[in-house]
C-alpha cells in the first residue's frame, strides 16, 4: 500500500541504501488499499501475524515522527519475502507501482522472494496489461507523456511479476478467501522454516566451487544421485556444502543438512539422533521419537521413499553411519543426497556417482582471504605485503589455516607479526593442528600412523617404490598402508611417483613427533631436523626411542663423529648420514637397521664388524669404495644396493650372500672392470647402470648369451644394418651389446675397431675400440658399450655397424639400440625406439638380416609382467653436454 508522503513516489524509490546484513521483516505487503486494504489483505495480516509472522503492512510498523520514505525503502529491502496483492485497481496506483519496481529489485539484487496474489483478476490482464489493468496506462501515459521510460519500468516489473509462481484466487479453494487465506499462511510459514545456512564470514572462491559441483548434481533429472566432497581437513568441504545447499534446498520436497555425522555418532544414541533430525527436517516436525537405529531405519525408508529430498552429510568416516542414515534407495526419484569426507574408499564402498576433490585456494583467492581476517580488507595494508606472502605460503592454500592465522595476527605490529612466522616455522598452530590431526588419530592402526610419520620425516619427495622396500622391510605392510594414507586425504602421489604431501599435514606429522618431549630431542622417535641431529651425534644424546635419524652435510665437510653416539639408539630403522666420517667401532651401529643411506661413504670397503643383518636398502651414492666388502656376510632382506658414482669402485660387490637382492644399480661407476661371476646368483636380480662417454667408448663384460630385447636392431654375426628411424631429437649414440666368445684371452689393447658407415652419405667413422680396461675373458659373454657420433645421421639412412676384434674372438650377435640428445615432449619414455611405418623397410632390414627382430616401442611390452618403472627402459637425458642412457631395470637372463 502506498505509503503518503510530502515527496512524489519517484523520488522515494529512486533513493538507494545498502541492503541490512539480517532481514528486519519476514514478509512485506505490496497492495492497492482502497481494494482490498480493509478486507481480504487486511485478514491475510492478522493470519500471518497469528502465525508468528514478523510482517510489514501500511504504517503500523512506523513509529511516528520517523522520515517515511527511507523507513519504507528499508522495510522493501529488509524483508525475507514479498507478498504482492494484484487487484483490479493496483496499477492505477503511482506508489503501488514504484513500489513493486522496488520490490522487482530486490529480488534480482538481494535474491528476496516474490509471491503475487491475484485478487480477483485474471493473471494474464496483470501479465499484458489488459482489462483494467490497460486503463490504468493509458492515464499514466497522459499523465508521463515526457517520461515514458517510467511507465516502461512500470510495464515491465507488471510481466515479470506475473510470470512467478503465486496464488490465484479463482482457482484456489474455490474462491473461498479463508481458505485461501489458510493456504498462503501454511506455505509462507513452510518457506520461512527453509532457514538458509550461515556459509562463512568472508566465503571467498566458494562460487567456483558450487559451479563444478553443480554439473555433477544435475538437479531436476529425475533418478537419485549421490555426490561425494573430498579432501584434507581444513580444506572447506563444509564450506562448500552449505552454499550448495543453500542454492538448491528449495527446489525439493524436504531437506535436511546433517553437520558433524562422525563427532554426533560417537555420543549415545549419536546415529538415532542422526535419523530423528533427517526426519524432522524433511516432514517438518519435531514429534519424531525412535527407540533403535533399526526402527529408524524403517522408518525412513517408509516415510521418505515417495518424497524428493535433498539430504547433506557432513564429515562422515565410517559406513556404518551412512548405513544408519541415507541409503540411495531409501528415497524418492528426483533426490539428491551429497557426502563431505576425508575418506576416499568410504565413497567408492557407498559406489557415489561423482566424487569432487577440493583442492588447495590459489594465491590469489587465499590472499583475498587472509586480508579479510587479518585486515577487514579484500587486501594487505601497506607495508604488510610481504609478511602476507609469507604467511600465504606457509599456510598453501588452506582455508582453515589462512582464517586462523589471519584473525590470530589481526591489529600486530610488525615485529610480532615476524615473531609469529619464526614461531610457526617450528611449533605449528594449536587450532590447526587439531583439525587436522583428526585425519591421523582415525587410522587404524598404528602401522599406517608409523607411515605416515616415516613420510612426513623422511620420505617427502622420494620414490613410491624405493619407499616402500624400506617400509616393508620394518614390517609395516607399505602398499596397502599407503592406500589408506592417500585414501584418507593425508598423502599423494606426484606424477613422477614421489610422495608429496601438503606442507601443514608434513608440520602436523612432525609435531606429533616431539609433542611428549619436545625440548629432548633424543627421546624423538625420529630426527629430522639438522639441528637436532647434529646435537644428538655431538652429545650422544640419543635414546632407545630414536628410530629415524637423518644428517646431510656436504661434500665438502670434513665432520667427524663418534660411533659411539649409536649405542643407546638401538631401535633405529633409519639412519642417512651424508658425507660423514664416523670414526670407532661400526658394531654400535644398530642390528635393526632397515635403511642406511651414505652419500660419501669415506672408507674403501665396509668394515667387518658392521653387521645390519636386517637391512633392506643399502645407498651408498658417491662413495670412495674400491671393493664393497672383503668377506660378505649374509644379508637375507637386503633388496636394493645402490652405488652410483663411486668412482673408485673397480668391481661388482659378491652377491652369494644375497639371495633376495631385487637392484644393483651401478650408475656412472667409470672404473668398474670386472662384474663378479655371482652377479647370475640371485634369480630376481634387476640391473641399473649408465654407460656414458664424451667422444669416447665405455664397456663392460657380463656373463651370459641373450642380448636384451629391447635393444632395437639385433643380427647374428658380427654386423647389422638398419636404418635410422623418425624421431623429433637429434641421434647423439648408439648403445651396443655385443655376444662374443673368446678362444684364448686376450688383453684390450690388442683389441680391434668397431665402424659405423653411414651409406646413404657415403661416411665411415672407424677406430671406436670397445675398450674395458682389461682383457676379454674366457668364453661366452655380452659387452655392453656406447659410441658417440660425431656425424650428423638423419632420419632414413642406411647404416651398418661392423664389429672386427680380430681372429680370437668370434662376435656371435649384434644388437644396437639408437640414442638422442633430449626427450620428446618432456617424456622420458617411448622415444628411443621408433617403429617404422614403411613395411618395405622393416622388410628390406629383415632380408639382409634374417634374424633382425622387428623393432618395437617400451611400451610394447606385457604389462602383467612388467612395472611401472620396468616399462621406463630408458631414460635420455642431457648433463652438462655429456650424452649417456640408463638401461634401467632390465633382468638379464645368465647362464
Amino acid at each position: 500500500m502506498a505509503i503518503r508522503t510530502t515527496r512524489s513516489p519517484e523520488a522515494i524509490f529512486s533513493s538507494s541504501s545498502s541492503p541490512c546484513s539480517n532481514w528486519i521483516y519476514d514478509v512485506f505487503l505490496c497492495f492497492r488499499g482502497e481494494d482490498t486494504g480493509k478486507n481480504f489483505t487486511d485478514h491475510l495480516y492478522f493470519a500471518l501475524k497469528d502465525a508468528g509472522i514478523k510482517i510489514f503492512k501500511d504504517d503500523n510498523e512506523l513509529q511516528r515522527g520517523q522520515y517515511l520514505a527511507s523507513e519504507l525503502i528499508r522495510a522493501i529491502q529488509g524483508s525475507r519475502i514479498s507478498i504482492i496483492v494484484f487487484s483490479m485497481n493496483y496499477a492505477a496506483s503511482r506508489w503501488c507501482m514504484e513500489e513493486l519496481v522496488k520490490i522487482m529489485e530486490c529480488r534480482r539484487t538481494l535474491k528476496q522472494l516474490v509471491l503475487p496474489i491475484f485478487y480477483d483478476v485474471e493473471p494474464s490482464n496483470v501479465r499484458n496489461q489488459t482489462g483494467s489493468f490497460a486503463e490504468a496506462f493509458a492515464k499514466h501515459e497522459e499523465h508521463y507523456l515526457l517520461d515514458m521510460d517510467k511507465v516502461l519500468k512500470w510495464r515491465r516489473a507488471l510481466c515479470e511479476a506475473a510470470n512467478l509462481s503465486g496464488w490465484d484466487l479463482r482457482k484456489t479453494a474455490d474462491g473461498h478467501e479463508a481458505k485461501f487465506i489458510r493456504k498462503i499462511v501454511e506455505e509462507i510459514s513452510r518457506e520461512l522454516n527453509n532457514t538458509h545456512l550461515f556459509i562463512a564470514l568472508y566465503p571467498v572462491g566458494v562460487d567456483s566451487h558450487v559451479q563444478d559441483i553443480t554439473f555433477g548434481l544435475n538437479v531436476g533429472a529425475n533418478d537419485i544421485r549421490m555426490v561425494g566432497i573430498l579432501g584434507m581437513g581444513g580444506i572447506g568441504k563444509r564450506t562448500i556444502a552449505k552454499a550448495i545447499y543453500n542454492q538448491f534446498f528449495h527446489g525439493f520436497e524436504g531437506k535436511s543438512f546433517l553437520a558433524n555425522v562422525r563427532e554426533t555418532s560417537k555420543e549415545p544414541r549419536g546415529q538415532v539422533h542422526l535419523q530423528e533430525q533427517l526426519l524432522s527436517d524433511v516432514l517438518k516436525t519435531s514429534e519424531i521419537k525412535i527407540s533403535s537405529v533399526h526402527r529408524g531405519i524403517n522408518m525412513i525408508k517408509e516415510r521418505l521413499c515417495n518424497k524428493a529430498i535433498f539430504v547433506i552429510l557432513d564429515d562422515v568416516d565410517q559406513m556404518e553411519q551412512l548405513n544408519a542414515i541415507c541409503r540411495r534407495d531409501w528415497f524418492g526419484l528426483g533426490s539428491r543426497i551429497i557426502i563431505t569426507t576425508r575418506d576416499e574408499h568410504l565413497l567408492k564402498e557407498l559406489e557415489v556417482d561423482s566424487v569432487y576433490r577440493v583442492t588447495a585456494m590459489n594465491a590469489i583467492d587465499s590472499l583475498e582471504l587472509f586480508s579479510w581476517h587479518a585486515f577487514r580488507n579484500s587486501y594487505p595494508i601497506e607495508d604488510y605485503t610481504d609478511l602476507s606472502r609469507s604467511v600465504i605460503a606457509y599456510c598453501g592454500g588452506l582455508p582453515l589455516a589462512l582464517e586462523v592465522l589471519g584473525s590470530f595476527l589481526f591489529s600486530r605490529s610488525m615485529l610480532e607479526w615476524k615473531s609469529a612466522l619464526d614461531k610457526l616455522k617450528r611449533i605449528p598452530h594449536e587450532q590447526i593442528q587439531n583439525k587436522l590431526r583428526i585425519s591421523f588419530d582415525g587410522l587404524s592402526d598404528n602401522t599406517e600412523k608409523d607411515i605416515f610419520l616415516d613420510i612426513s620425516c623422511f620420505f617427502i619427495g622420494k620414490d613410491i617404490d624405493y619407499v616402500v622396500k624400506k617400509l616393508d622391510g620394518c614390517g609395516f605392510f607399505a602398499k596397502i598402508g599407503i592406500s589408506v594414507l592417500i585414501q584418507r586425504c593425508l598423502l599423494k602421489v606426484s606424477e613422477t611417483n614421489e610422495f608429496t604431501m601438503h606442507d601443514l599435514l608434513r608440520d602436523m606429522g612432525r609435531e606429533i613427533v616431539r609433542e611428549k618431549h619436545p625440548n629432548e630431542p633424543g627421546k624423538w622417535s625420529r630426527l629430522w631436523q639438522h639441528e637436532d641431529a647434529f646435537d644428538i651425534l655431538t652429545k650422544h644424546e640419543g635414546t632407545n626411542a630414536v628410530e629415524g635419524l637423518t644428517l646431510e652435510l656436504t661434500s665438502l665437510s670434513k665432520m667427524n663423529f663418534n660411533s659411539e653416539a649409536f649405542i643407546k639408539m638401538q631401535r633405529l630403522r633409519l639412519l642417512q648420514l651424508d658425507h660423514i666420517r664416523l670414526t670407532g667401532d661400526y658394531k654400535y651401529l644398530s642390528k635393526e637397521l632397515r635403511w642406511l643411506c651414505w652419500h660419501g661413504f669415506p672408507l674403501k670397503f665396509i668394515p667387518n664388524d658392521f653387521y645390519p643383518r636386517n637391512l633392506v636398502v643399502i645407498d651408498l651414492e658417491y662413495s670412495n669404495l674400491k671393493k664393497v666388502w672383503e668377506s660378505p656376510k649374509l644379508l637375507e632382506k637386503m633388496k636394493i644396493i645402490n652405488l652410483s658414482h663411486s668412482h673408485y669402485l673397480s668391481q661388482t660387490p659378491d652377491l652369494s650372500k644375497l639371495p633376495n637382492l631385487e637392484q644393483l644399480i651401478l650408475e656412472d661407476c667409470t672404473s668398474l672392470l670386472e662384474v663378479h661371476h655371482s652377479i647370475g646368483d640371485p634369480s630376481n636380480l634387476v640391473l641399473e647402470w649408465v654407460m656414458r662417454g664424451v667422444g669416447r667408448v665405455f664397456g663392460i663384460n657380463i656373463p651370459g648369451n641373450q642380448i636384451p630385447d629391447w635393444f632395437t636392431y639385433q643380427c647374428e654375426g658380427p654386423s647389422i644394418h638398419f636404418k635410422v628411424p623418425t624421431a623429433d631429437p637429434i641421434l647423439k649414440e648408439f648403445g651396443v651389446c655385443a655376444f662374443y666368445a673368446s678362444r684364448v684371452q686376450v688383453l684390450s689393447s690388442h683389441k680391434g675397431g668397431v665402424s659405423v658407415i653411414n651409406h646413404t652419405r657415403n661416411t665411415i667413422l672407424t677406430n671406436f675400440s670397445a675398450t674395458t680396461g682389461g682383457p676379454f675373458p674366457l668364453g661366452d659373454h655380452l659387452l655392453l658399450w656406447n659410441i658417440v657420433l660425431t656425424n650428423d645421421f638423419e632420419d632414413g639412412d642406411e647404416v651398418e655397424l661392423l664389429v672386427d676384434w680380430g681372429p680370437e674372438i668370434i662376435v656371435k650377435k649384434i644388437g644396437v639400440y639408437p640414442i638422442y640428445e633430449r626427450v620428446v615432449d618432456g617424456k622420458d619414455e617411448d622415444h628411443a625406439i621408433v617403429v617404422s611405418d614403411d613395411e618395405d623397410d622393416n622388410n628390406n632390414i629383415e632380408n639382409r638380416c634374417p634374424s633382425k627382430r622387428k623393432m618395437r616401442s617400451p611400451n610394447m611390452i606385457d604389462d602383467s609382467q612388467t612395472s611401472m618403472k620396468e616399462k621406463q627402459l630408458k631414460r635420455l637425458a642431457t648433463e652438462e653436454n655429456e650424452y649417456y642412457f640408463t638401461i634401467y631395470s632390465q633382468k638379464f637372463q645368465f647362464e
